[in-house]
């Protein structure tokens, strides 16, 4: 039996959408006008939250609330909780003019701190630290100018990484496969397949900053490079031999603005955040970007994204404090695609939009599906989908200027 889907949509100036007001980020207390490098979560409780910046602050209260534990701070740096005691912290941070770094760890949830490991050298810092996911105890930390540090002991000995000899920027283990590692250097992106015992240069040779490895798949991995020409997302989904740039959307970049993260959602792997001047967003693994920073105001460099998916909140860290977003993702919920009983539309997103807005829905059914936006006079202004669809959930990306919609993702 056919079935015929109608939406209207009201359409404001700039082609905004008339609907419930969408979430938007909020600047959380005791961090106004504050520079933060870093952000992590006590994993077995996320209320307790530490963040490095101008100095080192803790909240008990999902972010809510930041006190300053000490006078401890950084330009940037790189933050860890032990995964079973919030008291222990690991924590780069640039020293110096050179930018040269120093690891530190805390045993007393961050009131005193003890310099384990210092780097020299001309390289920039690479202000990363990796916890294994499969064994808790083991960390990697990048020691300017290019080492790799591993301790097996939680942070008490230190054994050096053998890894290629170029300045390096980041390194990711895969989250489903500890053994495999990914490096970004000066000179391209590294795969290690044994723990970092030793390595192979993947097919992408010039220079990477950041790394985010897919929760599930380790052949699929994005990088972002920082500044160069493009600068922007690539993207394998073969362990490396070949890339992609995922650059629809991020034209914005080009010239002036500076990468400085890339963050994939654990509970949600097509969703990626990018952090920037801005906040660039997408929810179909990298095809297109949308700019995602209502509510933020004046707000300096975003430097890091934190996602807390058990309270469904991102934490953004900028050159004047920390923001918070509730309402984690607005991608389908996977239960529901399990079994979806009725039709679905979703809230579209960004609402209000620029550039472009994303519009989802679900079907329990094949179904005929006719999804057409209207103006506030009842006039049609364009046909999206007009077709019989098989699959269960969709995404459709509207510019607000072209004639057919484009069909972002299907399952």
């Amino acid at each position: 039996m056919k079935k015929l889907i109608k939406t209207i949509f009201n359409i404001l100036l700039l082609f905004s959408l008339s609907f419930a007001q969408q979430p938007q980020w909020r600047l959380a207390s005791g961090t106004e006008d504050v520079h933060i490098a870093a952000i992590t979560i006590y994993p077995n409780n996320p209320d307790t939250l530490y963040a490095i910046g101008s100095w080192f602050f803790r909240s008990a209260d999902r972010g809510e609330h930041w006190d300053s534990l000490s006078a401890f701070g950084a330009a940037g740096g790189a933050l860890k909780t032990d995964p079973f005691n919030s008291n222990i912290i690991y924590a780069s941070s640039t020293i110096g003019p050179a930018g040269n770094n120093i690891i530190d760890i805390s045993t007393d949830g961050g009131q005193t701190w003890t310099s384990v490991l210092a780097g020299t050298g001309l390289c920039p810092e690479p202000v990363f630290i990796e916890i294994d996911p499969k064994n808790k105890k083991t960390v990697y930390v990048g020691v300017g100018s290019a080492q790799v540090w591993r301790s097996s002991d939680y942070g008490q000995t230190w054994v050096s990484v053998a890894i290629p000899q170029y300045c390096i920027f980041d390194f990711k283990i895969a989250p489903s496969n500890d053994s495999i590692i990914y490096s970004a250097h000066s000179a391209g992106i590294y795969k290690s397949k044994n723990k970092g015992n030793s390595w192979s240069q993947t097919a992408f040779s010039t220079g990477a900053h950041f790394l985010a490895v897919h929760p599930l798949n380790p052949d699929i991995v994005y990088t972002a490079i920082s500044a160069g020409d493009p600068r922007g997302v690539y993207k394998t989904m073969d362990g490396g031999q070949t890339w992609k740039q995922m650059n629809n959307g991020l034209d914005s970049l080009q010239g002036y603005d500076w990468i400085n993260t890339i963050v994939i959602n654990p509970e949600e792997p097509e969703e990626l955040y990018l952090g920037t001047n801005d906040v660039f967003k997408t929810t179909d693994g990298g095809n297109n970007w949308f700019m995602f920073t209502q509510g933020m105001g004046s707000r300096g460099h975003v430097t890091s994204i934190t996602i807390d998916t058990l309270n469904d909140r991102i934490y953004a860290g900028t050159g004047r404090g920390i923001y918070i977003y509730d309402g984690l993702t607005t991608s389908i919920d996977t239960k529901t695609l399990q079994t979806p009983k009725e039709f679905l539309l979703y809230q579209n997103y960004p609402n209000p939009f620029n550039s472009s807005t994303i519009i989802a829905y679900t079907l329990s059914e094949r179904s005929f599906v006719n999804l057409i936006v209207y103006d506030l006079m009842g006039k049609e202004v364009i046909t999206l989908v007009n077709e019989k669809q098989t699959g269960i959930s969709y995404q459709v990306v509207w510019n607000g200027r072209n004639k057919y919609g484009k069909e972002a993702s299907s399952g």
